[in-house]
């Protein structure tokens, strides 16, 4: 356990004991080491469940928007008390829109901020494991840790290494906002940003024919979930 997940325990208890925040949204453990999940915490005890490593990926800002538009129950009162989010350096931007757009208050957050270095493309994970031969049966069960340049796991004594340039969003290694924007308490060391803005994709993507660039579109459409983050 990191110092960084033992400070957001230590935080997020108090917060939920002292009655200052509803519930906290963070990450816990997924269904296995190369998954993360979003996590709610309404108990101080139950804070030791966050985690935070490269494999939290989801954007966590969209479950404010889902707790506004939640309906109420017949005779219940709205509940006007803060919510408590982990949130990392482009999380934050989301929250930064949802602000302006005034869909959350900021009195109504309470954001907790720490450095991030990059998250798992569990596809590009998942093609470097093939390509390294980690056999079927290891796939998605190795922990993986970061290791230098890399991360690394072990499976039956021997050692799978994984380049981080290799595994990580393509945006993460030309990321501009590795640390949260506007946080209550940010816990951690600040990191300097991976590289200034890089638009050579644009510009090949740009170059294509319009045939190629809606075969590009009509792959990321596919993608879509409608989470509305």
């Amino acid at each position: 356990m990191s110092n960084i997940e033992q400070n957001i325990h230590t935080k997020v208890k108090q917060l939920l004991d002292e009655g200052k925040i509803r519930y906290f949204i963070g990450y816990e453990s997924g269904s296995d080491p190369w998954h993360a999940a979003p996590s709610f915490i309404f108990n101080g005890n139950d804070a030791k469940k966050l985690v935070f490593n490269p494999q939290c990926v989801n954007n966590l800002a969209v479950y404010l928007s889902d707790d506004k538009k939640r309906e109420m129950k017949k005779g219940e009162n709205p509940d006007t008390g803060a919510i408590g989010i982990l949130a990392k350096g482009c999380d934050s931007k989301a929250l930064i829109q949802l602000l302006s757009e005034n869909q959350i208050q900021r009195k109504s957050i309470v954001i907790l901020g720490l450095p991030c270095s990059g998250v798992i493309d569990l596809r590009k994970l998942e093609k470097c494991a093939r390509e390294a031969k980690l056999p079927a049966e290891a796939m998605y069960e190795i922990p993986l840790t970061r290791d230098g340049d890399g991360f690394s796991g072990e499976w039956k004594g021997k050692k799978y290494s994984f380049p981080v340039d290799k595994v990580v969003f393509d945006k993460c290694l030309f990321c501009t906002t590795p640390n949260t924007l506007d946080a209550d308490e940010f816990f951690g060391d600040a990191l300097k940003a991976a590289g200034s803005k890089n638009y050579s994709s644009v510009q090949e993507l740009e170059a294509l024919p319009v045939e190629k660039r809606w075969e590009f579109w009509s792959e990321q459409f596919s993608r879509c979930i409608r989470c509305s983050a």
